[in-house]
This record gives structure tokens, C-alpha cells and sequence, in this order.
């Protein structure tokens, strides 16, 4: 079973064509001005749907630049946004490092503090026992200093008695009134051997006694 022929009706007659190579040849001939007037509206609506299609091409760059532009202000306004949060998050990180750092600042002058005070309490601490000490050592010699002064005092004061009781031991004895010597008063007298002198002797000698002083 064959196929079904479509045939091109010419629009200016009776004549029909298989194709529409022919019936455009068949115009030419038979209708050149109505085929002419054919081709120039032809023409003119192609060129106005080539208008048509340079106008709707020249609104969809136009569009498209459009969208670009939003685009790009879109993209720069998502990295202001993250370029901001960036910022802060950096400023929020100084803070808190900076927080950090003076926080270990602080701790460590805490501790140094405490360790000063603790040096100051010690040294002072042993300066008291230091000064102790010392007061404990002074005062042991102030009493050995006032003991060996009072010793000095009582040796002192017992030569002294002993000296008084010399003297009082040396004092001449006169021989009884009324006795006579053969000897005179001077004969009576013995120099002192030492220095060959009678009374009144440097070393305290007695006339009556012999000299105590060794003869040098």
C-alpha cells in the first residue's frame, strides 16, 4: 500500500505540485510579481522576526548582564558578610587570647608575690632568730662581764682590807716609858737594808721590825 502524495497548492491557480521546489520555480514563471511581493513580505518577516530575534537576544544579554551584576553583588556582598565574620572572629580570638595571656600575667605575679612573701617571712623570720640570738649572745656577756666585775669589785675590796690590815700590822712599837737602853735612841733604830735609811721608809719599813721588802 503506497503512501499518500501531498501536493502544493499554487495560490494564483489551479495547478497543484508534489513539492515546493516546483511550485516555487512555477511562481517565478507563471506569477513572478505576486512571487515577487511573496519574497519581500517573505523577507520582511524574516527580518522582522530577525529583529524580533536580535531584540529578544540583546534583552536576554541584557538579562544576563543583569544577572551577572547581581551575582557578582551578591558574591561580594557573601564575602563582606564572611570577610566581617572573619573580623570578628579574629577580634573575638585576640580578645580571649588576650584574656588568656593576662590572666597567665596575673597568676604569675600571684605566684611571685607569694614567693616574695614567702622570702620576706623567712629572712624575716630568721632575722628575728638571727637578732634573737644575738641578744641571748650580748646578754650572756653582759652577765660574764658583770660577774667578772664583781669578782674584780670583791678581789678588790679584799685587797684592800688586807692592805689596810698590813698597814695596821706595821705600825711601830714604842717601848715602855721609863725603860733605858744602855744604847741610844738612834742605836735603837736599824736602817732599812734596801734603802739604808731609818724612818720614813718607802716600803713602809718599821724601825722596830725588820724590813719585809727582799733586800735586791
Amino acid at each position: 500500500m503506497s503512501s499518500a502524495v501531498v501536493l502544493r497548492q499554487c495560490p494564483h491557480c489551479d495547478k497543484s505540485f508534489i513539492n515546493s521546489s516546483f511550485l516555487q520555480n512555477h511562481l517565478q514563471r507563471r506569477h513572478p510579481d505576486e512571487f515577487e511581493m511573496q519574497q519581500s513580505r517573505s523577507d520582511s518577516e524574516k527580518k522582522s522576526q530577525l529583529d524580533v530575534l536580535k531584540a529578544e537576544i540583546s534583552s536576554l544579554k541584557e538579562e544576563l548582564g543583569q544577572q551577572t551584576l547581581l551575582a557578582k553583588a551578591a558574591q561580594e556582598k557573601e564575602q563582606e558578610t564572611l570577610h566581617r565574620d572573619l573580623v570578628r572572629e579574629l577580634d573575638r580570638f585576640k580578645a580571649e587570647e588576650m584574656a588568656r595571656t593576662d590572666r597567665k600575667i596575673e597568676d604569675s605575679r600571684d605566684g611571685i608575690r607569694r614567693e616574695m612573701e614567702f622570702l620576706y617571712t623567712r629572712n624575716f623570720q630568721a632575722r628575728i632568730k638571727q637578732d634573737k640570738k644575738w641578744e641571748s649572745r650580748m646578754q650572756d656577756i653582759k652577765n660574764q662581764h658583770e660577774s667578772e666585775k664583781n669578782q674584780l669589785l670583791s678581789e678588790l675590796s679584799r685587797m684592800q682590807l688586807a692592805g689596810e690590815q698590813q698597814s695596821r700590822d706595821k705600825e711601830p712599837v714604842l717601848p715602855p716609858s721609863g725603860h733605858q737602853d744602855s744604847r741610844g735612841a738612834s742605836d735603837l733604830l736599824s736602817a732599812c737594808p734596801r734603802t739604808k735609811t731609818q724612818a720614813g721608809c718607802a716600803c713602809s719599813w718599821n724601825p722596830y721590825r725588820r724590813c719585809r721588802r727582799r733586800t735586791e
